[in-house]
């Protein structure tokens, strides 16, 4: 099994209000972190400072073949899961409105209690770590750093 890319589920705990929020994405690193690096958010045109008022960790991964396989279950979480709405990072924060408007992957963030984490991570657990046929051999997917904590 060849891996390209990553679903990550990653928390988003802001430095100053101690709030924490969920962040749901897609990345080419193994290390779902190295996707907040410095080097990465200038290769995106960003500050590289862009993730300093927030300690992130990755709560959850899932390897994955293509980066179709990963966007699915991205837009499952995003769209049927926890759909935007009138979500916005600022008001959740109480922080100025506009302040992470340039943070790459903000759209991609939302507020989950610590139970509807749980849900999440065991639903992500029973439908994509589960094992698979490939060329008559049965094989799982592995999973990188799966804590609720």
């Amino acid at each position: 099994m060849r891996i390209k890319c990553k679903f990550y589920m990653a928390e988003f705990k802001h430095k100053q209000t101690n709030r924490a929020l969920i962040k749901f994405g897609i990345t080419k690193h193994m290390d779902a972190l190295k996707r907040f690096s410095m080097k990465e958010s200038i290769s995106f045109g960003r500050s590289p400072n862009q993730y300093e008022d927030f300690k992130i960790r990755i709560l959850f991964s899932i390897p994955c073949e293509t980066f179709y396989e990963a966007q699915q279950i991205e837009k499952e979480m995003l769209e049927v899961w926890y759909p935007k709405e009138n979500f916005i990072v600022e008001k959740s924060l109480g922080v100025s409105l506009n302040k992470y408007n340039n943070m790459s992957g903000v759209t991609e963030i939302r507020y989950l209690t610590k139970q509807n984490r749980k849900d999440v991570i065991k639903y992500l657990k029973q439908m994509y770590y589960t094992p698979i046929m490939r060329n008559k051999k049965l094989e799982k997917k592995r999973y990188y750093n799966a804590k609720t904590n």
